[in-house]
Parts: structure tokens; C-alpha cells; sequence
């Protein structure tokens, strides 16, 4: 709730706009005033009651209404005296500084008086008369204003329906003609539980009432038409329409306060602009366009408000006035385009509907890109400008009569300036404030925020981190170097994938001097790591001097030398580095991840194989070649494994190079230097586990050391996957010297995995049988297994198996034993035996392997010989788990076949016999093995008078 002023304080002062600055009163919603008097808010709960029914909750459908409670004893603004003639009055000014305010808050269109009275009320005469002179006071304190007022009686009861209460009605009546007021304007307001639908009753007669009133303003100034002359008046024709537009939007007439606004505007183009008041011009022109915008987002014609500003810039984007303060025009224009932004984001949030190319994003980039120009011409300008003038001609600019005047000539509208002296005085104390008082940058990054979260919302990638790389660049400006370091570190991954070298190298030098004079320690090395690279484009000077000061920081020298071409207070920057690494009295030891930024060394894996022998040694090189200008010293090589056994095998330290290099094998080279453009190649060689025989071992990562990890250590770590880091997808510029064997470094190939095979088994294993195999037989196989090794043999398994392929109906009728007597008549469909616990040197074992099978049909027999063996590999003896295996596939048949035929005694075929007829069998048996012949001997024992025509059969039969 708003409360007015004593009338004996003095009226608050306008406050001051800087250039391109809108007033409140412009940029908020147009309501029309109502003044409130005669609620004692803070003591009486019933008027508390009412003044909040009408303040609180005040939803979009409710009337577009402005409550002002007004204290008793407060004076409005008087209104002026009608100007009777307009033939010698020359304007001094476009647009009076006070107008807006005095009536969109302080001249009500209505003004309610409330007073506590019921018709019954015991004092009635002396309340009538009281409410009667409290009107007559408030008609005399609005005198020469057209304000319509009206009285609303508080009552304790409802009141009766229409017509009923003659007491109601006759006292009305009297109580409009004491205080002469129209029965229209009398108003009653019982203090009930409908109060809030008695209070909406009375907003709408209020509002009708407001109605009225901006009807009338608007008329009377239009009647101001016919005195006026374009000749001496044309500023008056600006304001006249303005001043119609703006009622208008009190009226909520929009459509045709648009209209006055677009008149207004034309008029303005009519005015002469010099340099004297070009400034007034632009602020007017100003107004009036961000009127015009605003309307035609809310009448949801957005082209017609792009339209509008495209047409205002390119009118006043060339008029930079004074040439001493053309940092003003730059001002200017941002403020123009940051308005209009601001009002194309709301149109949004109410529903508009943006595109990837226009959106609000565009606008606040452009603000922003003319704010960084004000920037500029500021340095450019004001420089030179040490001390602010006296006395002050910036003097009275709260005072100011007229928006976008100077204070050292306010009301001049000539083209030359009345006073040249004063006018240069004004124009130092200008660049002297612009200079000294302007956070430049804290503008500009305002701007840009606002421009990368439009540009994130639809989509602008690209884009967005430009304007983040100039929000960097701002807070290096400001000496907000942290959060410069996090901005420019967020874009700087996406501009190495996408090999933007001049970007890269540009952003990474201002980054690094940001992590300088921060005292970023992880930073500056990070960094500093990144960018003696040869892929970044600075000169090699540069680059041994960041070199010299990574390596200084990391024996504890501190701080280490600023980059060329920095200014810095010395004393300041050691104290920084000394803090920084005196927070933590342990050690700092970060990892920098190599594939993730530009490296100043490459490394690449390979295991010279990609199987070994679990009885050989593995043999792995790592080659890391050097892209920095200076030597690159380390004190520890690791190599880190998924299988965390081998990490310790494969480790190299400034210490430990010669001692490791002789106890583990690694050859080529132990110095651990790095000489520029030169390829070293470490070898590390080391026995596999038993347990990772049949597995893969694989490099996870390849780390160096620098420094000491007992003060300051960087681990460069590159993954195993090289191949995928970014130095791999990095053009080469032509303009890169030195190269050395980059050819033969980049088409190494990178094998960071190789798989444990097991040890070649020199077992001979040799299967004898006898095919086809018959169902339901007992199939015999003979397997004989010699050893040819030249140690002994332990723990030699059988295994007797169908392949893998094997459908599951054939495992079902596929049984194994390793003796006839053995054999079950379920099926076993593995047979897995220890055939022997030790097995001498040229020593042979044979093995009968029974095999019934009970359906027909191919399949293929897995037989498989296990056994441990201990070699000796370079004086250490292994244990190797070594395998022979052969497939043997085998078809399944019929043992016979059967046919059977009914002869009589002439040997003829018949299919009915008499009784007692004798008759003749005939049985054809077709045999597919040499085992028929005891099968057809039994038939002969059973049958004598069997006769047979196989000859062989008799012959052995006779035998």
C-alpha cells in the first residue's frame, strides 16, 4: 500500500536517466489514478479491510485501475494556467521530465473520498455536513483538474433492496445536494462477507468514470492544434501526440494510443537535429519507439515492432553528435537494442512464437557489441581527462525541465552553444564520469549473459560460445580472472574438437594469463602444458618463457616469469603464489589428461603382438615424442593396466631408470628426457599370469611425472585409446618448422590390448576306430597319448565331448564311458577322467573310449587331452596349463535290414495260403557289418530247414 508525503516535505527529485535510460513510468503498465482518501488504514481494521480489497489480489481481470491512498492535508499538483494565446511562446524542450509522473501517479482521473456514515446514524446532520466540507476541500485542492470525484459511504449493514428503505432514499438525495455531487457519483459500501463483490462493483464505476476523464484530457490538447504552427511549434507537435498516446494507454485504448505514438514519431523526424540537440532528439525518439514496440507486441503483430526498430536504428545509428562524446551514441544505441530484446523476451514468455534466426538473443548482442565499442571509444576519448572541472557544470541535472537536455544550457534550442567555455567544461566532466564512474565491463558481461542464454535456449551453439569467449575476455578486463578462467575453459574443449587453431591459441593465451595472475596454480601448469605445443600459434620466445616458468613452479620457484607483454606488480604476484601454495601444507599433485587438450607430448602404446604365449615374456613399447621448444625433463614413467599386477612391472623413475632398466627389461633408453621433435621409445617386458591365461591384458592409461610428487607434481595421463584423442584429429599448419619424424610417430600403430594365449602343447594325441557306427553299439575309440615334452607331465585329463555346435537331441541319445563295463543306460554326454597323475618323458598311455549312440545321424566328437607342465622361463619356473585336442566326426547307421516274402512250393510269391498247405519263407537280411555273420549262424542252429544263397555265410558256416 502507498502512502503520500507531508505536504510540508519537499517534492522528490526526478531520478536521473543516464543516456538511453527509460523512465519507470514508461516502461511499466499505463493504469489509470485513483486517489483514495478518508481510510485510516493503519488504526481502523474495517478500513484496513476495505483499502485491501481493493490493493490485494489484483488478478488480470480485474479493472486496469492504479489505487493511490491519499493522507489527509495532501496537496496535489496544480494544475497551470490555460495558455490563452500560443503566437509568441517558442518551446524550450521536446518532453517535460515530470509530465509522465505527475499523471500516471499523481494527478488522479478519480478521487474517492469514504466516510463512515449509515442513514441511521444518530448524527446525521452534523456527518452530512462534515462529509460536505471534506468534498468542498478536496474540489479546492483539485482545482483546474477535470478529476471526476466520488463519495462511497461505509456501512455497517447491507442495504434493503431497491426502493424500500425511504429512509435510504431521501437521505441520499439530501446528502447530494448538501455536498453537491451528482446521485451518480454517491456510492455505499457495507462492511460484510460480500464485501470483495461490492468492491469490484465500485472499480467498474471507477473505471467508467476514468473513462471520462482521459476523454476529456485528450480533447483539451487536441484543441491546442489550431494555435499551433509547424514553423515555431514543431516540438510542441511531438509532445502534444505523445502526450495523447500516453493518455490513451490510461483510457487502455491501445490501438489507438499506437496511432498518437506513430504521429508523434513523424513529427519528431520533422525537427531539425544539430549537434545541440541531437541529444534530446535521440531520447525523445527513444521514447517514443519503445511505445511503439511494445504496442505492436501487445496487439501480437511482432513484425510490425521488428519493423519499427529496424527503421528507428537505421534513422539514428549515423547521428553520433558531439564527436568529443561519440561514446554516448554507442551508449545509446545498446541501451535501444537491449529495450527492444527486453521486450521480445517478454513477448515470448506471453507466447510469442520465436525461430532459431530471430529471436531476442540477436538483439542483446548487438547492445552488447555497442557497449564494448563504448568501451573503446571511452579509452580513446577520455584518457587524457585527470581531473573533474569545477565548478561543477553537471550541477542541477536532477533538476532538469526538459529529458535528454544539458544542464549547462538547459531550454537552449539553438545550434550554437550560448557559452563555449562552459560547453567544454560540460564535455570534460562528461568523459571524466564516463572515464571514472562507468563499470564498462560489468555492462557488457550483463549483456552478453543475457545474449548466451537466448542463444542456448534456441539453439545457437556456435554462437553462444563466441559471446561466452567475449564474456571471458570482459572479466580478464575487470580482474574477475576466476570466473574468466571458467568460461573460457568451458569453450576451449569445444573449440579443440573443432580445430579452430587461431581461436584455440587466442583464448588459451588470454586464459593463461588469467590462471597467471590469479595465482591458479593447477591452471597456469594445465594451461601452460597446453600451449607450448607447436599446434598453438604463438612465437617459440613466448613459448621457452611459459616452458621456464612450468618448470619453475614445479621445483618450487615461485612466482614464475609473467608472459611477454604483461605489467605486472611484482610484488603483488609473489605474494599471490606464495599464498596459493600455502593454503595446504600437503603437496599438490593433480592429473592433467592428454587427450583432452592440445598436448606438448604425444605417446602412443603397442604391444609388439597381439597374442603371446602364456611361457614368453610380454613385450609393450611406449613412444612419447615432444612438441615444446625446450627439453622436457620427467621423474617417473607409469604404465597403468585394467589388471592392476602389472602396474608395478612397468614403472620407471629419475631414481630407479638403471636399476628397473636391468631388472625389468626396458630397453632402448632409460633417461627420462624429452628432447623437441625427437621420438623415444621405452620397452617393457614382464611375464603373464597364470590366471590370465585365455584373457585379454589391456594399457589403460600411460602417465609421466613431473616434478616431485614431495611439493608440486603434474601427471600427464593419456588414455589407452590414443588414436581417439584430440592431438590425433589436429591438422598440421604449413607454417609449423621442425617436424622431425612426425611421419614414421603418426603411422605407429596403437595396440594397447594383446590376449594370453596358452603354451603350444608338445603331447602327441592319435585316435584310432572303426567306422560306421551302428545304433545301439558299443563303438570303440582308441586313444593313445605319448608325451614328448622334455620334462614330465601332472594332472593329464580326457575329455571326451560333442562339439559345441551339438543340437540338443543329439546330446539326449550320445552317452560316453571309458570302459565297456562302464557303460549306463542313461546317457553321459561328457566324459571328463584324470588317465594319469604323472606322465614321464616319451611315455604312452591308450585309452578305450566306448561311445552308444541311439539315433541316427551325423555329429562331430571333441576329444580334448589337458596336463600342467613347469617350464622354466629366464630362471623362473612356471606352471603352464597346456591343451591337444582333435575333432573326429562319425555317421550313425542301421545295423540290418530286414525283408520278408510267402512262397508256396513252386517258389512263387502268394498272399493267401490254404490250410495245411506247406509253404516256403523267404528272409533277405542286408547287412552293413561283418557282424551279421554270428547273428545268421544263430538263425541256422534255431531253423535247420533254413536254406541260405549266400555263399560266404555257408563257407563260414562250414568252417
Amino acid at each position: 500500500m502507498e502512502f503520500a508525503v507531508d505536504k510540508n516535505v519537499k517534492p522528490k527529485r526526478m531520478a536521473i536517466l543516464s543516456i538511453g535510460d527509460l523512465p519507470s513510468e514508461l516502461t511499466c503498465r499505463p493504469l489509470a489514478v485513483v486517489a483514495v482518501l478518508g481510510l485510516d488504514v493503519p488504526t481502523n481494521p474495517v478500513h484496513t479491510a476495505v483499502w485491501e480489497s481493493f490493493t490485494l489480489n489484483r488478478k488480470p481481470d480485474r479493472a486496469p485501475l492504479n489505487f493511490k491512498h491519499i493522507k489527509e492535508g495532501h496537496e496535489f499538483p496544480k494544475a497551470k494556467p490555460k495558455r490563452s494565446s500560443y503566437e509568441w511562446h517558442v518551446p524550450k524542450g521536446l518532453l517535460k521530465t515530470n509530465w509522465l509522473h505527475k499523471h500516471a501517479s499523481e494527478v488522479p482521473a478519480v478521487a474517492v473520498l469514504f466516510y463512515d456514515l449509515d442513514w441511521d446514524d444518530l448524527l446525521w446532520n452534523e456527518k452530512r455536513v462534515d462529509c460536505a466540507n471534506k468534498l468542498e476541500n478536496l474540489r479546492t485542492n483539485l482545482q483546474g483538474r477535470n478529476t471526476k470525484i466520488a463519495l462511497v459511504l461505509v456501512q455497517r449493514n447491507p442495504p434493503l433492496p431497491g426502493g424500500e428503505d425511504m429512509l435510504a432514499t431521501e437521505r441520499a438525495a439530501a446528502l447530494c445536494s448538501t455536498c453537491e455531487l451528482a446521485a451518480k457519483s454517491l456510492f455505499v459500501l457495507p462492511h460484510s462477507d460480500h464485501l470483495f463483490g461490492y468492491t469490484l462493483r465500485l472499480e467498474k464505476a471507477f473505471y467508467e468514470f476514468s473513462q471520462g476523464y482521459y476523454h476529456h484530457e485528450t480533447r483539451k490538447i487536441k484543441s491546442h492544434r489550431d494555435h499551433l504552427n509547424k514553423t515555431t511549434h514543431q516540438l510542441l507537435f511531438v509532445r502534444h501526440q505523445f502526450k495523447i498516446g500516453f493518455l490513451n494507454e490510461l483510457k487502455q485504448d491501445i490501438i489507438t494510443a499506437l496511432k498518437h505514438y506513430k504521429q508523434s514519431y513523424a513529427n519528431l523526424m520533422e525537427v531539425r537535429a544539430s549537434a545541440a540537440n541531437m541529444l534530446e532528439v535521440k531520447t525523445v525518439a527513444g521514447f517514443i519507439n519503445y511505445k511503439l514496440c511494445r504496442l505492436s507486441f501487445l496487439l501480437n503483430t511482432p513484425l510490425d515492432a521488428i519493423s519499427q526498430f529496424r527503421k528507428h536504428i537505421d534513422i539514428f545509428k549515423s547521428k553520433t553528435g558531439p564527436a568529443e562524446l561519440s561514446f554516448e551514441h554507442s551508449s545509446w544505441l545498446s541501451k535501444q537494442f537491449s529495450h527492444f530484446g527486453d521486450l521480445f523476451d517478454d513477448a515470448v514468455k506471453q507466447g510469442l512464437a520465436a525461430t532459431q534466426t530471430k529471436h531476442p538473443g540477436f538483439y542483446f548482442q548487438q547492445a552488447a557489441s555497442h557497449a564494448i565499442m563504448r568501451k573503446e571509444l571511452c579509452f580513446s576519448l577520455c584518457q587524457n581527462v585527470m581531473e573533474y572541472p569545477s565548478p561543477d557544470p553537471l550541477e542541477g541535472v536532477e533538476d532538469m525541465e526538459f529529458f535528454g537536455q544539458r544542464p549547462w544550457r538547459p531550454g537552449s534550442q539553438s545550434i550554437e552553444p550560448p557559452d563555449p567555455q562552459r560547453e567544454n567544461k560540460g564535455i570534460q566532466a562528461l568523459q571524466y564520469k564516463e572515464a571514472y564512474t562507468v563499470n564498462h565491463s560489468t555492462i557488457i558481461i550483463s549483456l552478453l549473459s543475457s545474449a548466451v542464454s537466448q542463444f542456448k535456449k534456441y539453439r545457437g551453439p556456435r554462437m553462444r560460445r563466441h559471446l561466452m569467449v567475449q564474456m571471458g575476455e570482459e572479466y580478464f578486463y575487470s580482474r574477475e580472472y576466476n570466473k574468466a578462467l571458467a568460461l573460457l575453459g568451458h569453450v576451449l574443449w569445444d573449440y579443440r574438437s573443432e580445430r579452430w587453431q587461431y581461436l584455440v591459441s587466442n583464448i588459451l593465451t588470454t586464459a593463461l594469463r588469467c590462471a597467471y595472475l590469479s595465482a591458479s596454480v593447477q591452471d597456469f601448469l594445465t594451461l601452460g602444458l597446453e600451449f607450448i605445443s607447436n599446434w598453438i600459434q604463438s612465437g617459440t620466445e613466448e613459448k621457452s618463457v611459459v616452458q621456464n616458468g612450468i618448470q619453475k613452479v614445479l621445483e618450487g620457484n615461485i612466482p614464475p616469469p609473467p608472459l611477454p607483454g604483461m605489467t605486472v606488480d611484482k610484488e603483488e604476484i609473489e605474494e599471490l603464489w606464495q599464498k596459493a601454495l600455502s593454503v595446504s601444507n600437503e603437496p599438490l599433485i593433480f592429473t592433467v589428461e592428454m587427450g583432452s587438450i592440445i598436448p606438448c607430448v604425444e605417446c602412443r602404446m603397442r604391444f609388439v603382438s597381439r597374442t603371446f604365449s602364456a611361457d614368453e615374456r610380454v613385450v609393450l613399447q611406449i613412444h612419447l615424442r615432444a612438441k615444446c621448444p625446450q627439453p622436457l625433463k620427467f621423474s617417473k614413467l607409469s604404465i597403468l593396466f585394467t589388471n592392476q599386477h602389472y602396474n608395478e612391472q612397468c614403472e620407471i623413475s629419475d631414481e630407479t631408470s638403471e636399476i628397473l632398466g636391468e631388472a625389468r627389461n626396458i630397453g632402448n633408453s632409460t633417461s627420462l628426457v624429452l628432447y623437441p621433435q625427437k621420438t623415444k621409445m621405452f620397452t617393457f617386458s614382464f611375464l603373464a599370469s597364470v590366471s590370465d591365461v585365455g584373457q585379454d591384458i589391456t594399457v589403460s592409461a600411460v602417465a609421466i611425472q613431473l616434478g616431485k610428487e614431495t611439493r608440486c607434481c603434474a601427471i600427464l595421463r593419456w588414455p589407452a585409446a590414443g588414436n581417439e584423442s584430440i592431438a590425433s584429429r589436429l591438422p598440421w599448419s604449413s607454417n609449423m618448422t621442425g617436424l622431425g619424424d612426425e611421419s614414421s610417430f603418426t603411422q605407429l600403430e596403437i595396440q594397447p590390448t594383446t590376449k594370453i594365449i596358452p603354451r603350444q602343447p608338445q603331447l602327441s594325441l592319435s585316435i584310432e576306430h572303426q567306422p560306421p557306427v551302428l545304433m545301439h553299439e558299443l563303438y570303440c575309440i582308441h586313444v593313445k597319448i605319448e608325451n614328448k615334452e622334455i620334462n614330465s607331465v601332472s594332472n593329464v585329463r580326457l575329455l571326451v565331448d560333442l562339439d559345441e555346435e551339438a543340437e540338443d537331441i543329439v546330446r539326449q541319445h550320445t552317452s560316453f564311458s571309458r570302459g565297456e563295463e562302464k557303460v549306463s543306460s542313461l546317457p553321459i554326454p561328457c566324459l571328463d577322467d584324470v588317465v594319469a597323475d604323472q606322465l614321464l618323458p616319451g611315455e604312452k598311455i591308450s585309452e578305450e573310449v566306448f561311445m552308444k549312440v541311439n539315433n541316427l545321424g551325423s555329429r562331430i566328437i571333441l576329444i580334448k587331452v589337458t596336463y600342467d607342465i613347469e617350464v622354466e622361463v629366464d630362471n623362473k619356473t612356471l606352471l603352464c596349463h597346456c591343451t591337444r585336442e582333435e575333432k573326429l566326426e562319425v555317421d550313425t547307421m542301421e545295423p540290418f535290414i530286414f525283408s520278408v516274402n510267402l512262397l508256396n512250393m513252386k517258389c512263387e510269391s502268394v498272399q493267401k495260403l490254404r490250410a495245411e498247405e506247406p509253404f516256403l519263407l523267404q528272409v533277405d537280411v542286408i547287412s552293413n557289418t561283418s557282424l551279421a555273420l554270428s547273428i545268421e549262424k544263430r538263425m541256422l542252429d534255431l531253423c535247420p530247414e533254413v536254406k541260405t544263397t549266400d555263399e560266404d555265410v555257408v563257407s563260414n558256416l562250414e568252417e
